[in-house]
This record gives C-alpha cells, structure tokens and sequence, in this order.
C-alpha cells in the first residue's frame, strides 16, 4: 500500500454517487437482470471506499439546483438535456439512497456537499470523486477508478479554479472565455503568483473578449456556476465585488 493511501485511511470519505450512477447504468449489458446491476453498485461502492476504516457519506443529486438561475449566456449543463440516461437510472438511485444511505442534495450538486464537508471536517476528510473539478477544493482526493490519492494545496485549489474560469467546462456548458484551452489558460496564469493576480489576469481576458459592457457580469455569471461551494449559503464571492478567497 503507497504512503498516499496510508494517509487516507483514517479520514472520513465523501462519495459521489452520481458518478456511480452513470458508471454502472452505461456498463451494465442492454436487458440486463437488475439484480446483477445493483450487485455491481454494491461492488463499486465498495470497492471506492476500500481504503477507508471510517464510515463514509455518500451524496446523490436531489431536486433543484441554483446554478440554472445563475446560467444566462447558455443554459447550465444545456448540453445533456437530449442525452439519455442510462438503463435503470432510477432504480440504481432507490438503491443507492435507500440501502446505501446515499443523502440527496436538493438546491445543490453532489460536488458542493463534498466540497461543504471538507471545509467543515477540517483536514479530517477525503473526497472521492473522478471528477476535475474537485480540484478547487482543498485536501485530500482519492480517484477511486485510478485507485489514487493525491493532497491538493490551497495555492493549487485557487489556481484550479482559476483556471476553468479561463477555460470554461465544456462538459457542463460553461464557456469561460472561448478560444483559451488549457495550455493558454496556464500560460496566462503563470505571469501571476497568488489569487489577486490570477483574478486581475482573468479580469483583462473577458474585458477583452467580452468588452467593457458583459465583461463583469459574464465573469461574475461564470464564476458563479463554476464555483464549488464551500458554505450552503455562501455561492461564488466573485458577484459585483472582487473575488475574497478564504
């Protein structure tokens, strides 16, 4: 076992069930039985949170989500509304909440109940996720896919969300700035050494894009659905005000 899993194992662990919910409905055989399919839930479940001695809290989206009132330039996570779900979808849900325990997060996402809870446990949690986007948020990660722990520091965190804020993500319809990859994003990103400065960068790059009209709001609109919370209550800093990092 690496030093890295070692260093795990006494934290408590933050699962996401969604990815599990699409992992195992896209894997599983067209008509296949469901007892085999919750058979791989159990599975993978288990499997995620093998290298934690602590019981684990496991989340899965509820109803709602605040993001949607803050999309504007295009709809969030717009690019999945035709894209199907997968083969027993709902019944891999009840599974999940009603014998797994899974908490359904109403108003929010999975990722800000695990990103809410690492702030709260104070170093005394892990998330476990194979999501990107994760890597906003402070502490430790374990990939349960790559079987993989890593710590991310504060200084790392911030430049991570800085970053997509750059970028954009693609995957949950979010532009960013269009034409900035990564690459792009990392070299502009590196003429600056603490958040203040990655945010003037990211200011100069949609008031130059977007122009002296949309600059604020677009920066402040993609912040906002980019930005895991850290507190309930408590969305993205960056709303007609400078962007505080905590």
């Amino acid at each position: 076992m690496s030093n890295s899993i070692t260093a795990i194992n006494k934290l408590v662990p933050l699962l996401d069930c969604d990815l599990i919910v699409y992992r195992v409905g896209f894997a599983a055989e067209k008509d296949e039985p469901i007892e085999n399919v919750l058979h791989s839930v159990k599975l993978v479940v288990a499997n995620a949170l093998a290298p934690f001695a602590n019981k684990a809290e496991l989340y899965i989206s509820g109803n709602g989500n605040f993001r949607n009132d803050i999309a504007v330039t295009k709809p969030y996570k717009g690019n999945r509304v035709d894209a199907p779900k997968p083969q027993y979808y709902n019944e891999i849900r009840e599974y999940l909440i009603n014998v797994k325990g899974a908490i359904p997060t109403d108003g929010i996402e999975p990722d800000d109940m695990q990103g809410i809870r690492q702030y709260e446990l104070k170093g005394k949690s892990c998330i476990v996720s194979i999501d990107k986007d994760m890597k906003m948020i402070k502490g430790w990660h374990y990939n349960f896919v790559k079987q993989e722990a890593f710590f991310v520091d504060g200084a790392s965190a911030d430049r991570w969300f800085f970053t997509q804020l750059l970028t954009g993500d693609p995957t949950d319809n979010i532009q960013g700035v269009p034409k900035i990859g990564p690459k792009t994003a990392d070299k502009l990103l590196s003429g600056g050494t603490s958040p203040e400065e990655w945010l003037a960068i990211c200011e100069q790059e949609y008031q130059r894009y977007y122009g002296e009209d949309e600059w604020q709001s677009k920066l402040s609109e993609m912040a906002g659905l980019l930005w895991i919370l850290r507190k309930r209550d408590t969305p993205c800093p960056w709303v007609r005000t400078r962007l505080t990092i905590s």
